[in-house]
């Protein structure tokens, strides 16, 4: 009798479950049956309250997640696309912060909000700077590790990216819709002619973010995926010519250990040009 019992409130619990998710005609007779009613409240209504609940707390958490893209959208639209959302991607977790890393794909690929990619570009934008937020306590390297490496090893060298770098390319005024997201008047999209590409880090626990030229772009993703400083130097030689390509690495790089956004260095003992 007592597995009974448990078989059948699992049933339940997954009728339930099922009809909060999906939430129609037929997950609602699934589940009404297990539901009583009253003369003011029918059962209908005592699930649907409970459905619509879960919606909107799943509203009011992306809503604080994506703040900038709740205020170019309006309250109305944000609505929309959230539920649009929530339809399409359940939650999975039961942290509600990790909730809508999905949003930004959905935005590009679901008519009608594709048809506004500058919805798309906010949402990836605010869930970089959230996971930029969350990141790893990497360490931070400092100049004093650069100075103790021999000058024959410089070439070998690669750098370990601190965990909270990403790399976007942007086609619309994010950032400053991000910055002034607050503002009377509101700041207007507005779409430049080509994707510039920006970097988003951590900074004394801080996010920050800013445009970079394309070749720290070039460089930057160079060492994320493990270019040698050689490498490195030979690659922004299409940008800055051969006699200066050394210069600009190293301030590049000084300036990357500068912002705290490399975390190690890792020298090749192998790699000795002297010998």
């Amino acid at each position: 009798m007592a597995g009974h019992t448990a078989t059948t409130l699992r049933k339940l619990q997954r009728d339930v479950q099922h009809h909060v998710l999906v939430t129609n005609g037929q997950s609602l007779q699934q589940v009404t049956r297990h539901v009583v009613g009253t003369a003011r409240v029918s059962a209908d209504q005592r699930l649907s309250i409970y459905a619509e609940g879960y919606r909107l707390r799943l509203v009011e958490a992306l809503g604080s997640e994506f703040e900038t893209l709740k205020a170019v959208a309006g309250d109305a639209v944000f609505d929309r696309l959230c539920r649009s959302f929530i339809a399409a991607h359940p939650s999975r977790t039961p942290n509600l912060r990790w909730y809508g890393g999905q949003l930004a794909e959905h935005l590009a690929t679901t008519p009608p909000f594709s048809r506004r990619p500058v919805f798309a570009e906010i949402a990836r934008f605010e869930w970089a700077i959230g996971l930029c937020f969350d990141a790893a306590d990497d360490a931070v390297l400092g100049f004093e590790a650069l100075a103790a490496v021999p000058p024959q090893h410089w070439p070998g060298l690669r750098f370990t990216l601190h965990a909270s770098v990403q790399r976007l390319e942007l086609a619309w005024n994010v950032p400053d819709l991000f910055q002034a997201r607050d503002n009377t008047p509101a700041l207007k999209p507005k779409r430049a002619r080509r994707a510039a590409p920006w970097c988003i880090w951590r900074r004394d626990l801080t996010p920050r973010f800013r445009r970079l030229p394309d070749d720290e772009a070039w460089a930057l993703d160079a060492v994320a995926r493990g270019v040698p400083f050689a490498g490195i130097c030979e690659g922004l030689a299409r940008w800055v010519g051969d006699d200066t390509a050394a210069l600009r690495a190293a301030t590049l790089l000084r300036t990357w250990v500068n912002e705290q956004m490399v975390s190690a260095v890792q020298v090749d003992d192998t790699d000795d040009t002297g010998s």
